[in-house]
């Protein structure tokens, strides 16, 4: 029986792939250079979480909490996401998002559905709210097995009670401890399971692995 879903967030919960490309995109910002430089090892995550944030106060020194999360705001949520999570919510399943996108797109998608989890990264502010080139990186994205490991050792849970959904983006971590792998699309990368674009259809899969 499963007792615990793992969800990837930008292009899983929702239709855009990257919540940070996004805010760039909007405020007219670019990082890839750093982005280049993090892929290839000269830079570790940390430092290019911090260039990120540099990037948009370059051009925006008084950029605000508020100002992000209502670009965010933006972001469509993936059709059939809210009935996922609450079918699995009255069927016991704890859900949890393991991602390296921004912590304040999970606050926003918290309004319209209840998650029990949220394991994201977070951008510093001051008192005032102010943004400020710092944070609380909880997951690397080459290592959300980790993270993913944590929580099931939290909750007590095991891998076969475990299933985990991410996009095509996924290097395949957050799907490491899991019994089950779904992907966004038409096409698993790594052996998982595709659930073409409505995550409505996981249900049905999962109809024998969830109580009534």
């Amino acid at each position: 029986m499963i007792r615990l879903a793992i969800f990837d967030m930008d292009g899983t919960l929702t239709e855009e792939p990257s919540s940070w490309e996004y805010v760039h995109r909007r405020l007219r910002t670019d990082n890839h250079r750093n982005f280049r430089l993090y892929k290839n090892g000269f830079i570790t995550y940390e430092e290019f979480f911090r260039s990120d944030v540099m990037a948009w106060l370059r051009m925006h020194p008084r950029l605000t909490k508020n100002d992000i999360k209502e670009i965010l705001r933006e972001i469509r949520i993936r059709e059939g996401v809210m009935e996922v999570i609450e079918t699995l919510r009255n069927s016991g399943v704890i859900t949890a998002v393991v991602s390296g996108g921004i912590s304040w797109l999970f606050d926003i998608l918290s309004e319209s559905m209840k998650l029990d989890y949220n394991i994201s990264n977070v951008i510093g502010t001051d008192e005032h709210g102010f943004v400020e080139p710092y944070g609380r990186i909880q997951v690397i994205p080459e290592h959300k097995d980790i993270a993913v490991q944590n929580l099931q050792m939290k909750l007590q849970i095991s891998r076969n009670e475990t299933v985990s959904i991410g996009d095509q983006m996924e290097n395949g971590k957050i799907h490491e401890n899991s019994s089950k792998a779904f992907v966004i699309g038409n096409r698993g990368i790594n052996g998982e399971i595709p659930l073409g674009y409505d995550m409505r259809k996981l249900i049905q899969m999962l109809k024998d692995d969830i109580k009534a």
